[in-house]
């Protein structure tokens, strides 16, 4: 058990039945039993963790509502074919759809992923109840891993849609920077991401080297790792495959697999010279968290696949399909050396990636809205003059300006007694008053 803190008493006397004891225990001769598990002091800390993961993608949803809100409003510039035309939306640029859908389906791969990883919790909570401990290493890793990658997307999400919004991003009254203040410290939040990274990869290393693939459930996240069925993808594969969920999850399961060998090889070798295991992780450390990043995404989009399985309405269902596909390849773009490094995908089928990444854009263009407005957000909760949901920016703005206490009056409070004498004083210091004399 970890002391997070103490609390002295003195002549108070606590019942056995108020001292929590779940799961460790002190009988009514003063003996204390541990724990039947070391991990399982830590099942609050995994369970918030689970809770920041559908978290990420609600703090990210504020952000995108009001940046593909304030977007559809927002016009600029005519179109090249008719000059004297009505100016664009600047949602119909194809630039600002790619700044800010990627980031619209990461919304719901988080929120889903994060339901499906609160239901894994409550799994193995009832496997706890009954005495069963194999499952808390895994969720510890799966949850510290998908507490990092989720808190890092959101918070690159939230700054990429705060500069669509133009200067208005920086303004408190675009709502943007409280969300952005407020969730920033979730990178720290039940662990830094980089040491839960780092202990992501310790399981992966220890499954790896121990080969423990026979203690591994097949539902495991970890099974594919000792699993025979990857292959090189076919060369004649076309842009419909990287609309395919099942293709998408097999070419992430493969990146995942491939960095994981190739730095566990390394790993092995670096002992093989005569180091010790602390010399070689510290060695290894930066490969260790992108090793960790890799599992962690695959991870990811596997329960966003899950859920998306357990949609009933088709209409739905396909939407979901869409953001998944269309957030994969925007992953798969920008991590392209992983893919291509041992040759699982040519440059061609990058390209192919690419391409259907673009025209998923186009697809998703229509329902963006419609998307964003699915989370409800009321405007008291965005509290924002660019996102509410009336799309009246400018008269917003314009309100809430003259409600600000800075403008409560021509003159601001102070101007008169502090500012005005200490700008005569300067004047009259730098002779600015008598060359305006003489003039």
């Amino acid at each position: 058990m970890v002391d997070n803190g103490f609390l002295r008493l003195h002549e108070v006397r606590i019942p056995r039945t108020n001292m929590l004891m779940r799961f460790a225990q002190v009988d009514r001769d003063g003996n204390f039993s541990k724990p039947p598990h070391d991990k399982i002091g830590y099942g609050t800390m995994v369970y918030v963790r689970s809770t920041i993961i559908g978290g990420a993608g609600k703090y990210l949803a504020y952000v995108i509502t009001i940046a593909i809100r304030y977007s559809i409003v927002r016009r600029q510039f005519p179109p090249n074919s008719n000059p004297k035309g009505a100016e664009v939306q600047i949602i119909d640029y194809l630039t600002q759809q790619h700044k800010l859908f990627p980031y619209l389906a990461a919304t719901y791969v988080m929120h889903f992923a994060g339901l499906q990883v609160m239901r894994m919790y409550h799994d193995n909570l009832k496997r706890i109840s009954q005495g069963d401990m194999s499952q808390m290493a895994e969720l510890h890793a799966v949850t510290a891993g998908l507490k990092s990658l989720t808190t890092e997307i959101s918070i690159e999400g939230i700054e990429i849609a705060r500069k669509s919004l133009g200067g208005h991003g920086f303004s408190k009254f675009s709502g943007v920077i409280d969300v952005l203040v407020d969730w920033i410290p979730s990178q720290t939040y039940e662990g830094e991401n980089t040491v839960l990274y780092l202990q992501v990869a310790s399981h992966i290393v220890k499954l790896m080297f121990g080969r423990k693939s026979q203690s591994l459930a097949p539902s495991s996240g970890f099974s594919y790792l000792f699993s025979q069925n990857d292959s090189k993808i076919s060369p004649e594969s076309t842009s419909k495959d990287f609309n395919q969920l099942g293709f998408l999850l097999s070419c992430f399961q493969h990146r995942s697999r491939f960095v994981i060998e190739s730095v566990c090889a390394e790993f092995s070798s670096i002992m093989k010279s005569g180091k010790t295991f602390e010399e070689t992780y510290n060695d290894l450390a930066v490969d260790l968290v992108r090793m960790a990043k890799c599992h962690s995404l695959y991870v990811l989009l596997a329960e966003f696949m899950k859920a998306i399985e357990q949609i009933s309405d088709q209409q739905i269902r396909g939407m979901m399909a869409d953001l998944f596909s269309m957030f994969a390849c925007f992953m798969m773009e920008r991590d392209a050396g992983d893919f291509l490094e041992d040759g699982f995908l040519s440059s061609a089928q990058i390209q192919l990636c690419r391409r259907t990444g673009r025209r998923l854009l186009r697809k998703i263009r229509p329902q963006a809205l419609v998307l964003v407005d699915a989370w409800d957000f009321p405007d008291y909760l965005l509290n924002s003059a660019l996102g509410a949901h009336d799309g009246h920016v400018y008269e917003n703005l314009y309100k809430w300006a003259k409600k600000s206490p800075l403008n409560e009056s021509d003159v601001a409070d102070g101007v008169k007694q502090y500012l005005l004498p200490l700008m005569k004083k300067g004047q009259e210091k730098c002779g600015i008053q008598g060359i305006r004399a003489r003039l």
